[in-house]
């Protein structure tokens, strides 16, 4: 079953139930907005999400990863080894000129998704994976964006690999800003048992707790595209 919820409160939710996970400032809202632009797009970031939710909520805490480098290639790694946790510091990692490589991930369209966004008019990322020996390619440009092979949400990804690259852009897709406006208006369509999983633990977040005060920790929510 699904019940349409507006974008904002996508990233609003998403963003207190991470926060209540342990997830750090700034992390957690622009994960938010990765849910929100997935579901903008017909992919099932919900879904997605409550399923990695509840693999990191038993362990009580967030994830360490470690970082490994030999030349230009970084290699990341986790004890739960989700896109959750790391895409935005691959994504940084990927910005610079280097290219990030993850040994294994579940939830890479959230990667897909981090990259999609952070494409500029010069600068644009490629990814691949495989999954089950197939490999998946998406190509992520400011106004284009585009994903080859199984790319099912839910399966594990092996030998993730982005890079950052310069492309050519065709003038006749939304940008994201443009999709932001749409939803914004229109809201999204999600699926309600994931949602549902997804508000019981951003409740959490609205329990004082001064180790996770957001305001000791000098940060707030940052509700924009």
């Amino acid at each position: 079953m699904n019940q349409t919820i507006s974008f904002n409160e996508i990233i609003t939710t998403v963003t207190k139930a991470l926060f209540a996970l342990g997830v750090p400032p700034g992390v957690d809202s622009e994960t938010g907005k990765n849910i929100a632009w997935l579901e903008a797009h017909k992919f099932p970031g919900v879904k997605i999400l409550a399923r990695e939710i509840n693999k990191i909520d038993v362990l009580g805490e967030w994830p360490d990863f470690i970082v490994s480098e030999v030349d230009d290639v970084v290699t990341v790694d986790s004890s739960i080894p989700s896109a959750l946790i790391f895409s935005q510091t691959g994504l940084d990692i990927a910005a610079t000129g280097k290219v990030l490589h993850i040994k294994a991930c579940s939830a890479p369209l959230i990667l897909f998704a981090e990259a999609v966004r952070r494409a500029s008019e010069l600068e644009s990322y490629k990814l691949n994976w495989a999954i089950d020996g197939l490999i998946v390619n998406a190509d992520c440009s400011h106004k284009h964006h585009s994903l080859s092979g199984d790319h099912n949400g839910f399966s594990v990804a092996r030998y993730v690999t982005v890079q950052k690259i310069k492309t050519a852009i065709p003038n006749d897709t939304l940008t994201a800003n443009q999709v932001y406006q749409k939803y914004l208006a229109e809201g999204v369509m999600v699926d309600k048992s994931s949602w549902e999983i997804i508000l019981k633990v951003a409740k959490k977040s609205l329990v004082t707790s001064t180790s996770q005060s957001r305001a000791s920790a000098g940060a707030e929510v940052d509700d924009s595209n």
